[in-house]
């Protein structure tokens, strides 16, 4: 299972990326997008309230489940 650290931004009206806030949030990738590439610096969506969000990767982190 891999697990994202990342946090939200948006663009200002010069185009500009800006953090939308410094506290970084964790989700679980889906399984199906496992086998992608997915690095630090990435740009990625991710499920939020109501849509679908855009991210900015920080950490990728693989946990090894017991079963």
């Amino acid at each position: 299972m891999k697990i994202v650290k990342a946090v939200h931004f948006y663009k200002n009206k010069d185009n500009v990326i800006c953090l939308r806030g410094a506290k970084p949030y964790t989700w679980e990738i889906p399984k199906k997008f496992e086998k992608e590439n997915i690095k630090q610096g990435d740009i990625i969506l991710v499920p939020c309230k109501n849509t679908a969000a855009p991210v900015i990767v920080l950490n990728v982190l693989e946990i090894m489940e017991e079963k």
